[in-house]
């Protein structure tokens, strides 16, 4: 694209005489992508202004670290998360009274923790189902440390 004169994401990666637009956001938002799915912060589906909140993060590729942090109208809601080999730890923050849906990327959730002990003992922290590779966890606000494997 910059060979052909770019200055912005236009609206397809092939420049042509059929595109439409040389200053449109192509395919959406790249940091939206970012937060919603390296990051995995999104809003329940019937969320209002992030009371409900989703945190997926996608561990994809090469990538073996995200920061992420979003300001809500509720308050900061975190997803960090490091992989080291076949581990990954998140670390998560929701705001006081929102709820969240913590996926984690694991098969196996009996040997998951939070904060360094037992997840099924973890304060604030419910199991809710196990999905094809991820465990699903309910918390309420706070600061949350998981860490599972990944494989």
């Amino acid at each position: 694209m910059l060979e052909n004169g770019a200055t912005t994401l236009w609206e397809h990666w092939e420049g042509s005489d059929n595109t439409f637009s040389h200053n449109h956001p192509m395919f959406g938002s790249v940091s939206q992508w970012l937060y919603q799915w390296l990051g995995g912060i999104q809003p329940d589906a019937d969320a209002v202004g992030f009371d409900r909140i989703v945190i997926r993060p996608q561990v994809v590729g090469d990538v073996t670290w995200v920061k992420c942090g979003y300001d809500s109208a509720h308050g900061r809601i975190v997803s960090d998360w490091k992989r080291q080999g076949d581990t990954l730890t998140m670390e998560v923050t929701i705001p006081a009274n929102v709820s969240a849906l913590v996926y984690l990327p694991t098969a196996h959730r009996d040997t998951a923790t939070e904060t360094g002990g037992p997840i099924a003992k973890a304060r604030g922290v419910a199991f809710v189902r196990a999905e094809a590779n991820a465990a699903v966890y309910r918390v309420g606000g706070g600061r949350y440390v998981f860490t599972c494997a990944l494989k």
